[in-house]
């Protein structure tokens, strides 16, 4: 009669202990389904990544002429890669996970603007470098396809480091491509460089070699002078006119009267024409207009 009773009790206990165990169970996958919708919530408002482009759609960006162009025959449908905070590639990125701005802010004095291929565009809309680390946030560049190719670059506004140069005397040389390309001379548009390095010969004013190394200068790269008017790229004829590159870093053109014989409102370039490398000249001449030498 007792062992009966017992087992009427166990079989009371467990049947108790079998409904809290499903109720605590049905509990467990509510606070599963709960945090899994939560966690989606905030993955898909995670995705409202905020991008800047330089330029309109329609247009594309000029590299060393930091302006934007007719970009009608080619593809203006982009979107950059995204990166993780651990600089992790993210694959399954949308054209409308991003929200779109478009404008390409001016530099202040003593700045000008950078463009690089060469950064990580992270999840919350900043922009990494691979070189260095330096890290942009929203508002301080700008992305954009560029002209001519699929790539994109960011462009932000950096101190000039031609003014720190030529403070302290040491020389900047400057190039008009950015370091790693050279320019095509039909288009003077920036393209990748078939040359593994840039380098000038300095000479004085009578034409002589000088034994100066680039490498004691500084070499600010992907600027040519802006004009007066500040039109992209009002070019003159070429003249064809011998010019050296002096050991302070001006260029010195011979040919012209001794006023403007020197100058540093210019750039230079490598360009390869098939027939060898040779160099070309884009100075701002007294009209306030971009000559070619």
């Amino acid at each position: 009669m007792y062992s009966e009773k017992l087992n009427k009790s166990n079989r009371r206990f467990l049947a108790f202990l079998c409904s809290r165990k499903v109720y605590t169970m049905k509990i467990l996958l509510f606070v599963k389904c709960f945090l899994l919708l939560w966690c989606l919530h905030l993955v898909d408002a995670g995705r409202d990544i905020p991008m800047t482009k330089c330029c309109q759609d329609g247009t594309v960006f000029l590299q060393a002429f930091d302006s934007c162009r007719n970009g009608s025959e080619q593809s203006v449908s982009w979107s950059p890669a995204v990166y993780s905070e651990s600089s992790i590639l993210i694959a399954d990125i949308a054209e409308d996970d991003f929200k779109i701005t478009t404008q390409m802010k001016g530099c202040s004095d003593g700045q000008i603007a950078v463009s690089t291929t060469k950064f990580k565009f992270l999840v919350d809309g900043s922009l990494r470098l691979d070189e260095g680390g330096r890290t942009f946030q929203v508002g301080q560049f700008c992305l954009n396809q560029v002209f001519g190719s699929e790539g994109i670059v960011a462009r932000f506004c950096d101190p000039d480091p031609c003014i720190e140069a030529d403070t302290r005397s040491a020389g900047c040389i400057r190039k008009c491509c950015p370091i790693g390309m050279d320019i095509n001379p039909p288009t003077f548009l920036c393209q990748p460089s078939s040359s593994p390095s840039f380098d000038v010969q300095f000479r004085n004013e009578l034409g002589e070699p000088v034994d100066r190394n680039l490498s004691s200068y500084v070499v600010r790269g992907g600027v040519i002078p802006k004009c007066i008017d500040d039109s992209i790229m009002p070019l003159g004829e070429a003249h064809n006119e011998t010019f050296y590159v002096l050991p302070n870093a001006q260029i010195f053109i011979p040919g012209y009267s001794k006023k403007d014989q020197m100058t540093s409102d210019y750039c230079i370039d490598s360009t390869d024409e098939g027939d060898g490398v040779s160099f070309i000249v884009l100075y701002l001449n007294v009209n306030g207009k971009i000559t070619i030498l």
